[in-house]
C-alpha cells in the first residue's frame, strides 16, 4: 500500500486526480512496483474544462468517494477513499460491503459507518478509519501524509 501511495503521489504532484482508483487499475512491473493505469476519468485540477456536468457521477461504484457518489468534485483525498477501500480488500481478502449493487454502495459509502477490521488486523483500523472517513476533510490530506504514516 505505501508503494501505491507513492504512485498517487507522483500523480497528484502534477494536480491529476486518476477518479476511478480500483484494482484493475493498478498494474505491476516485473521488479513487483505498482503502476496506476486508465487514466480515462481522470482530472487535471488546473484546468477549467469540465469533462462531466455538476451533479453527474463517474467511476466505478465500489471505490468512489462519498464526494463522488454525490456527484461533487473529487480531488486527490477522493482518491485516496478508493485507495481505502482497496486497502480494505487487501487487508481482509473481502470486499467492502460484500455483494451489494450500485446503488446500495452509493448509499453505503455515503452513510454507512466505517467497517471494523478483524481483531488480528485492529493495528490498522486507525489507517482505514481516516482513508474512509466521509468527509474529505478528515481523511490524510495527500498521499505523502498516507505514506509518512505508513512507511517502514
Amino acid at each position: 500500500i505505501s508503494q501505491i501511495a507513492k504512485a498517487l503521489e507522483a500523480v497528484h504532484a502534477h494536480d491529476i486526480v486518476h477518479r476511478d482508483l480500483k484494482p484493475q487499475n493498478i498494474m505491476f512491473r516485473q521488479n513487483g512496483r505498482p503502476v496506476i493505469v486508465d487514466f480515462g476519468l481522470a482530472k487535471d485540477l488546473e484546468s477549467n474544462t469540465r469533462l462531466t456536468r455538476q451533479g453527474e457521477v463517474m467511476a466505478t461504484p465500489r471505490y468512489m468517494s462519498p464526494e463522488q457518489c454525490m456527484g461533487s468534485a473529487a480531488d486527490a483525498r477522493s482518491d485516496l477513499y478508493s485507495l481505502g477501500v482497496i486497502f480494505y480488500e487487501m487487508l481482509t481478502g473481502l470486499r467492502l460491503w460484500g455483494d451489494a449493487g450500485p446503488a446500495d454502495l452509493v448509499y453505503m459509502h455515503i452513510h454507512e459507518a466505517i467497517p471494523r477490521l478483524p481483531e488480528r488486523l485492529a493495528g490498522y483500523q486507525p489507517i482505514i478509519d481516516r482513508l474512509l472517513a466521509k468527509q474529505p476533510g478528515d481523511r490524510f490530506q495527500s498521499a505523502r501524509e498516507l505514506f509518512a504514516t505508513i512507511a517502514v
